[in-house]
């Protein structure tokens, strides 16, 4: 079960979950043909395992991160074992911020940061289509808006 899943609250439901690009596996993948030649070229298999452990590492780390956006909040989280989250209500947050390099435009993939009341901030790496995750999170913020506006006679 994941982060998201386990932390939302009674009637709550995920309107989007973001996913992680595939582009955020190309440096394990390198580490992972580094290890492979440097094991040929020495035949030292702790060369080899240095390097897979690194790489799975890495890949574990980038399986672990959680972006979703639900009908009362906003939910982000990274880490396995030193794990750092963060859950907005669409009230608390101020904020989203999209950084793209020019790899990140061609290839479609960005680092999401949000930003909550009192200066609370989390930076989420290569997620894909940034862009349609800040919609989704102002769409769904309007949506949350809309329905504490309207009074008690009209719902």
């Amino acid at each position: 079960m994941s982060y998201v899943t386990e932390n939302l609250d009674a009637n709550e439901s995920i309107l989007y979950q973001a996913s992680t690009h595939w582009a955020a596996y190309i440096g394990p993948t390198i580490l992972l043909l580094i290890g492979v030649v440097g094991w040929a070229a020495t035949q030292h298999s702790s060369f080899f395992v240095v390097f897979l452990t690194i790489a799975a590492l890495r890949v574990f780390s980038i399986r672990s991160r959680e972006l979703a956006v639900t009908d009362k909040k906003v939910i982000g989280k990274v880490g396995i074992l030193k794990r750092n989250s963060l859950e907005l209500r669409h009230h608390q947050l101020e904020g989203i911020k999209v950084d793209q390099g020019i790899f990140g435009r061609m290839l479609g993939y960005g680092r999401v940061t949000m930003c909550g009341t009192g200066g609370t901030r989390l930076s989420l790496p290569s997620f894909a289509d940034p862009l349609k995750v800040r919609t989704e999170v102002n769409a769904a913020g309007e949506a949350a808006s809309t329905t504490v506006l309207r009074s008690p006679a009209t719902r």
